[in-house]
């Protein structure tokens, strides 16, 4: 068989990581689909012959077909040994082996559920019994389509499965990177969604980012991901997770109440760090700045004003070496313009801001914090201009334009603020 390298190598990639991270009992010869892997494996390389003792063996460990047949945790494969074995007769020339196996796979009935497999069947039986010659076309079955790989190289379902690793091993902010990043490149969940050749997996984004953020604390991106995870529907299909997550949406509905109360002797202290770490940053004292900007990451992960200031640093120290003044002044002015939205002058904030906005056009984050000084300002005045209200929302689509992924902090931002950007978020169809 013919395949591009390159995809070839993600599929051996894939296929060994899986198997190296199966939480089964595996007896000396491997769990069934560990059998069935390696059988297909051995087609991809012409090993015709190990391929069919392999499939035998596999049909031994189980012997019924299965479409979306389940492998460990939620990943799903097209099950279907008699069918692959045909396949590897023809190519061994052994016509009445492959006729008896393609029947065998018939009776079974689960490659109804697989059209590609089913077509390709129908095709070998029809030129098998003598409807036509077998050309050396016929002998390979239809390639199977690879997902769209990113340009950042890595598949959205590579990103996902790392992203639940990290869940499970409770490196929160890991997972939500990982998470966030599938998300964006796969944005539906999917009761099975396919990732490459036979492998499918149950795509529960919107679930899993809800669960990173609840065991964090952050109660109301957890409420806002369990909700867009139900709107979508396939978390029903998964009783065991759909419990999981209305108790922890019941859970954090009842602890956001409070929130703010029962967390205020940490958020004061994790404030007087991000002002030092401002303050710090302004006269210059870059090393200084990072370590208290990441004692403020420490306790809260997710904080994006002190992930702008640390993400500044090292290009403001560039600039200092390189004399560019006019940069640093711009740079200067874009932190400035964030000390002043948290200082609650929202006005200040908006000039300084307003005054860099070309040179940060690309910057989800600058467009968030203009946004949340536009927004800042109407909630807090008496008289309510919508055209402040409109910018606010003009903001915050530019950020998540730039990044559909991007999150305001709810330990940084007021509630009013908050309901702002997802309302926002969801108008535009982000979610």
């Amino acid at each position: 068989m013919s395949f591009d390298s390159n995809k070839m190598k993600y599929c051996i990639f894939i296929a060994l990581a899986f198997l190296f991270i199966s939480s089964h009992a595996v007896a000396a010869s491997g769990p069934w689909y560990a059998v069935y892997e390696r059988a297909l494996q051995a087609q991809a390389e012409g090993k015709w012959q190990e391929s069919i003792n392999l499939l035998k063996e596999a049909a031994t460990l189980r012997p019924d077909s299965k479409s979306k047949a389940r492998t460990y945790g939620l990943r799903f494969i097209n099950y279907l040994p008699y069918y692959y074995m045909g396949i590897a007769y023809i190519n061994l020339d052994k016509k009445q082996d492959a006729l008896r196996s393609f029947q065998q796979e018939a009776e079974k009935s689960e490659i109804q559920n697989a059209p590609d497999e089913l077509e390709a069947m129908q095709k070998f039986m029809a030129n098998l019994t003598g409807d036509r010659p077998i050309t050396l076309a016929d002998k390979q079955p239809p390639a199977t389509a690879q997902p769209a790989i990113p340009a950042a190289g890595m598949p959205w379902y590579v990103s996902y499965e790392a992203g639940l690793a990290y869940l499970e091993s409770g490196d929160w902010f890991k997972a939500e990177e990982f998470l966030k990043s599938a998300l964006v490149d796969n944005s539906i969940p999917r009761q099975y969604m396919r990732t490459y050749g036979m492998w499918y997996i149950s795509y529960l984004p919107y679930y899993y980012l809800g669960t990173v953020y609840y065991e964090q604390g952050l109660w109301g991106l957890a409420i806002d991901f369990f909700e867009a995870s139900e709107r979508f529907g396939v978390i029903k299909e998964f009783p065991k997770q759909y419990e999981l997550l209305q108790q922890h949406e019941k859970k954090a509905r009842a602890k956001s109440v409070g929130s703010r109360r029962i967390s205020a002797n940490v958020k004061e202290a994790v404030s007087k760090k991000l002002v030092e770490g401002i303050q710090l940053f302004h006269a210059q004292e870059y090393a200084a700045a990072a370590q208290s900007l990441g004692q403020v990451m420490q306790f809260d992960p997710h904080n994006s004003v002190a992930k702008t200031y640390m993400a500044k640093i090292p290009s403001t120290i560039a600039s200092v070496s390189s004399g560019s003044e006019e940069f640093r002044e711009q740079q200067n002015d874009y932190m400035a313009g964030v000390q002043s939205l948290l200082q609650g002058e929202y006005d200040s904030a908006i000039a300084l801001l307003q005054s860099v906005q070309k040179e940060h056009a690309k910057d989800p984050g600058f467009h968030a914090f203009l946004g949340s000084a536009y927004a800042m300002k109407y909630f807090s005045s008496n008289r309510k201009e919508k055209s402040g209200l409109r910018m606010a929302e003009k903001e915050f689509g530019a950020a998540l334009s730039l990044d559909p992924s991007y999150v305001l902090d709810a330990r940084v931002f007021p509630d009013s603020v908050l309901e702002l950007f997802y309302a926002t978020r969801k108008k535009a169809g982000q979610r």
